[in-house]
């Protein structure tokens, strides 16, 4: 994962070169989060992230943006609105 790569306003297609496998997605309504962690158990996870994407009306996934960012990586916390 590159966190230096995941910003605010990013593609969908973008994110998931940046964040690399494995990750989760989770699609809720006009909005899909996708969940990354460096260890299977959410408890045993030191390193995660996890990232909100907004979904533009009629249009497909690929044109979704990033909207919110949270997490750990590498010792800091991580959180962009």
């Amino acid at each position: 994962m590159r966190i230096e790569a995941v910003h605010i306003g990013m593609k969908e297609p973008e994110l998931r070169a940046a964040l690399g496998a494995p990750y989760r997605v989770q699609l809720a309504g006009a909005s899909m989060v996708y969940r990354w962690q460096d260890a299977h158990a959410d408890a045993d996870a030191a390193e995660w992230l996890r990232v909100r994407l907004r979904r533009v009306r009629g249009q497909g996934l690929a044109n979704a943006v990033v909207d919110q960012v949270e997490g750990r990586c590498n010792g800091k916390v991580i959180a962009m609105p």
